[in-house]
């Protein structure tokens, strides 16, 4: 696991990444860790944090209204580009352009 590309450890830590300074603590509590701090100057695109997702999740659709389903991470729905040109591009996500590559 990391945060800002670097190992996930408790206390204080502050860099500049670009353009930007960020300055921030890291908690353990009891169900994980709690991050908090702030961001000065032009910061663009950030990386915050990354760790490997599970091979398998629940999914449902962002309406309260769909189905949900235990599904492999690599899921890929066939003929689902079609069916939102037909209704809506936003008939199953907020984000279209990120759900026609990957589960969002």
């Amino acid at each position: 696991m990391k945060l800002f590309g670097r190992g996930l450890a408790q206390g204080t830590m502050s860099f500049t990444e670009k353009s930007a300074r960020i300055e921030c603590s890291v908690e353990k509590i009891e169900r994980g860790y709690k991050v908090k701090g702030y961001a000065k100057g032009k910061l663009g695109r950030i990386k915050v944090f990354r760790t490997s997702a599970p091979k398998e999740f629940l999914m449902n659709n962002y309406q309260s209204w769909g189905p949900l389903q235990k599904v492999p991470a690599d899921t890929k729905f066939e003929g689902i580009e079609e069916v939102m040109k037909k209704n809506s591009p936003y008939v199953f996500t907020p984000v279209p352009e990120t759900f026609l590559k990957s589960l969002v």
